[in-house]
């Protein structure tokens, strides 16, 4: 089960009118709300690849796993 990091931390960043970005993900069998990592790209142009986002799968906080998989999430909604 996923940590409480993510709204305690929401909660005190609020405080300065700030929070963290969130992102909602699925990818093969998994699902979950990585922690966004911020990311710049380094060229900018024509033809320049755009940079890429950068997610922690476990909570930066307390090391919590922060993705489950599809098939565990389907039998605690049952």
């Amino acid at each position: 089960m996923a940590c409480n990091c993510y709204e305690k931390t929401n909660e005190a960043l609020g405080e300065h009118n700030t929070r963290i970005a969130s992102y909602f993900t699925f990818e093969s069998n998994r699902v979950g709300r990585p922690w966004p990592i911020e990311t710049a790209q380094i060229e900018k142009g024509r033809g320049k690849k755009k940079a890429m986002g950068l997610f922690a799968s476990f909570c930066p906080l307390c090391g919590a796993c922060l993705r489950s998989d599809v098939a565990d999430l389907e039998e605690e909604h049952e």
